[in-house]
């Protein structure tokens, strides 16, 4: 009779060390998914950025060109 209730013991202390293990790997799995969507969205943001910052320096070169451009054109061409 007394090695039942102690098997009994075991197997309830077993299934509440279970339950805590499953919910510590469940909190670390949600921790994790937590800081890839913090991640994906940080990702996405820096994309964004960096397709800006590209496009500005599109715009700022063709600028520099058409500045360079009109400077270097002589003053007088073919005078008397």
């Amino acid at each position: 009779m007394k090695k039942k209730q102690t098997n009994k013991k075991i197997s309830a202390e077993v299934t509440k060390e279970q339950k805590q293990k499953s919910y510590i790997m469940l909190g670390l799995v949600l921790i994790l998914l937590v800081f890839s969507a913090v991640q994906a969205i940080q990702v996405d943001n820096l994309r964004d950025e960096v397709e800006q910052a590209k496009l500005s320096m599109l715009v700022d070169s063709s600028l520099i060109r058409q500045a360079s451009s009109t400077q270097s054109a002589p003053a007088m061409v073919g005078g008397c």
